[in-house]
Parts: structure tokens; sequence; C-alpha cells
């Protein structure tokens, strides 16, 4: 298991990565509509929730496969581990190609 000072330094950083992703989205939009401003708060807000919704998503997805096969965790070399290699892998290839 990863120690949990790890998770803490993962978890403010994805935090910290969604405040320039916020501009990028909240200023553009305030720049065409200056008259909304709760429009790009809107956006800028929506654009965030990714990360939390593709976590949980990615939560359910190994809490499923860990009851399909209890071994998942305990007896596999990798484990989980390898599973998340696997995903974020997938994620970074979906990133190049999608221009993100």
């Amino acid at each position: 298991r990863p120690p949990s000072s790890l998770a803490s330094i993962v978890t403010l950083s994805i935090a910290l990565h969604n405040i320039p992703e916020g501009i990028a989205i909240c200023i553009p939009c305030l720049k065409s509509r200056p008259d909304k401003p709760w429009l790009a708060f809107g956006l800028a807000s929506l654009s965030g929730l990714a990360e939390p919704i593709g976590a949980f998503v990615v939560l359910v997805v190994l809490k499923l496969r860990e009851e399909a096969d209890a071994s998942v965790i305990f007896l596999n070399d990798g484990g989980v581990y390898e599973d998340m290699g696997n995903a974020l892998a997938f994620v970074a290839g979906g990133e190049e190609w999608g221009g993100g």
C-alpha cells in the first residue's frame, strides 16, 4: 500500500491543477459574455467535476472486479495497482489522442 502522505500529495496536486484549468475556461467565457459571470463560474466549476466523477467510476469498477474475483488484491503480484497503471495509461493515451 502506498503511504497516505503520497495520497495527500497526489490529491493536492490534482486540486491545484484545477485552478489554472478553471481560469482557462472562465476567462474566455467572461470575455465573450461579460454580463454573465455566473455562467463562467458554473462552467469552470463543472470542468472541475471531471476528476471526482472519474475517480468514483474507477472505484466502482475496481469494487465490482474485487467482488467478482476476490484474489485480485491479495494473490496477484500487481493487483489493483497493476490495473490502476493500465487505467492511467489509457487516460494518458486519450489525452494525447484527443489533444488534451
